[in-house]
Formats: structure tokens, C-alpha cells, sequence
């Protein structure tokens, strides 16, 4: 049969250290034998020698100032968390404050990847927040073209506007023909823009 083991910590008040006189049992043999046995004076029969107050400090200063290193990088663990946490609810609300682009009623931007199935996917918008997702017919390669068309229409749009722009100023050299005037605008009714 085990015994269970005792935990003792001599440092703390009261516990001391296992007495010399009794060997930790409170006990010391008679003089007419072990069954004469009397209670030990010095530890007043409990098996440990008090330590004076000066050890005790000397001894657990160093527990203590190892628990408070723990405590402190316990604290800055969790600092940081809630600095992460802040950090990303204030993403967030900066991208929820943002106005969604859209072209055509796409939202923007286009994203394409593929599944672990080998299946290819496309996804218009900002996640969490105006999103749609859609398995691609097609291999990756043509899901990466159609992204990069859709997100380069705003650029196409905007440089089909400064064209037009520059063709109706009166003040500027620039001519264009009628028909690619016509062209311009067809461009740009075609992206959703009213003229």
C-alpha cells in the first residue's frame, strides 16, 4: 500500500522545518524504552522547528518575486489580446464606415481561389458585409481573368470619363471623331453610367 504523499512547505508560517530533536514525528523515546515515549519540548510535539521571521522573508522573497513575473506577463498576454480584439472591431467599423464599390451591381472587389476539392470559386464584395460567392464552371486560370477584368472596370470607367470629359471642353485640343465619341458613351451606358 502507498502512502499518500505530504506536502509540506517549510517556508510558509508555522510549518519550519522537521525538527532535529524528534526526527518530524513529536515524539522522543523514554529512557526505559520506545514505549515510554514523551512528547519532544523543543517542537512542542509537532515535528517541525519554527524558523525565525528574518529566514522566512529571506527565503520566500524570491517565490514572490517570481510569482509576480508570472502575474505580470499573465497581464500582458491579456493586454495584448484586448489590444488585438480593439484592433480588429476598429477594422471593422472603419470598413463598415467605407461605401461599397460596385460596378455594373457588383459589389467590389473580385477574389477567386479554389477549394481542397479542386473545385474554383469567385466572390464579389467585402465579406461580412455585402458579400456573394459563387462556384466558378471553369479552371482557375479564367476565374483569375474574370477577377482582374471586373476589378479593372472602375479604372476603365473613370479613364473612359476623362476622355469624354476632355472631348466636351471647349478649351482643350483634343478631337475625337463622332463615331468614337459614340463609342466613349456606348462604353459607358454599358457600365452603368447615365449620361
Amino acid at each position: 500500500m502507498l502512502a499518500e504523499p505530504v506536502f509540506h512547505d517549510k517556508h510558509l508560517i508555522g510549518n519550519g522545518e522537521t525538527c532535529g530533536h524528534c526526527g518530524g514525528t513529536g515524539r522522543t523515546k523514554g529512557t526505559r524504552g520506545p514505549s515510554t515515549s514523551r512528547r519532544c519540548r523543543p517542537c512542542k510535539g509537532s515535528g517541525r522547528a519554527p524558523l525565525p521571521a528574518e529566514v522566512i522573508v529571506a527565503n520566500t522573497r524570491p517565490a514572490g518575486r517570481q510569482a509576480a513575473l508570472v502575474i505580470e506577463a499573465r497581464n500582458a498576454r491579456e493586454a495584448a489580446e484586448v489590444n488585438a480584439l480593439r484592433d480588429e472591431v476598429e477594422a471593422k467599423a472603419a470598413a463598415d464606415r467605407k461605401p461599397i464599390e460596385t460596378i455594373c451591381g457588383f459589389p467590389l472587389p473580385v477574389e477567386f481561389g479554389r477549394r481542397e476539392d479542386d473545385t474554383a470559386w469567385i466572390g464579389f464584395g467585402v465579406p461580412l458585409r455585402h458579400h456573394l460567392m459563387m462556384d466558378w464552371p471553369g479552371n482557375l486560370r479564367d476565374a483569375s481573368a474574370f477577377a482582374q477584368m471586373l476589378n479593372g472596370l472602375p479604372a476603365i470607367r473613370d479613364a473612359l470619363k476623362a476622355v469624354r470629359a476632355d472631348a466636351l471642353d471647349p478649351d482643350t485640343d483634343a478631337a475625337l471623331s463622332t463615331a468614337t465619341g459614340d463609342l466613349v458613351e456606348t462604353a459607358l451606358r454599358a457600365l452603368g453610367e447615365r449620361l
